[in-house]
């Protein structure tokens, strides 16, 4: 991500939105039910691309503005 940001002229900040998968999951139910986009990600979904996700770090160098 660094390295497509680096010749940006702007500063660079990170929001993280530190939330339990298990209010994710509540939120992810209540926007597949509104039906206001046409990408619906089931529960199995979610929970595979969950597995991959790492919070950031400070060691990775990046204004992290944690919410």
């Amino acid at each position: 991500m660094k390295n497509l940001l680096a010749g940006v002229q702007a500063e660079l900040l990170l929001h993280f939105l530190d939330v339990p998968n298990d209010e994710c999951l509540v939120r992810l139910h209540a926007r597949n039910a509104a039906h206001s986009h046409t990408f619906v990600v089931d529960d199995a979904q979610f929970d595979r691309i969950t597995s991959y996700f790492v919070a950031p770090t400070r060691e990775e160098e990046f204004n992290i503005i944690w919410h």
